[in-house]
């Protein structure tokens, strides 16, 4: 039973702090996190999920850095180019804030099949509510 002990704190050692939901209530939480900005890990992208994390991981993306500094061609092939590219856009802007007193805005192209894009045109029969 004692080596079965000491062989599963050996494994715990080379475990790599991952964020999950359960980060916000550890007692670890900080530690982890310096860790994840030491390594300026994947997870510090906002808005990435853990599958894109995987998957850009197996392109051998494995930093903010790297995926702000990404090629198109860098693309994991099970992910969407659109995916791919907010990611990028959002790693890149991260990257370039962290060295500029004001952090760098860019504007998106609004889609035209999203959003207000999908609304219909104004007609003279429209109702508008408004609280104030």
């Amino acid at each position: 039973m004692r080596d079965g002990f000491l062989a599963s704190l050996s494994v715990a050692e080379h475990t790599y702090p991952e964020p999950v939901e359960h980060c916000s209530i550890c007692d670890w939480n900080e530690r982890c996190t310096a860790v994840r900005r030491r390594d300026d890990h994947l997870s510090l992208v906002a808005n990435i999920r853990r599958d894109q994390i995987v998957r850009l991981s197996g392109e051998r993306i494995t930093t903010v850095a790297a995926l702000g500094g990404a090629t198109v061609a860098a693309r994991p092939a099970r992910m969407a180019s659109t995916s791919f590219d907010t990611l990028r856009n959002q790693a890149s802007l991260q990257v370039a804030a962290r060295e500029a007193e004001v952090p760098a805005i860019r504007f998106l192209e609004p889609a035209a099949d999203r959003g207000f894009a999908l609304l219909p045109p104004p007609s003279e029969g429209d109702v508008f509510f408004d609280r104030s």
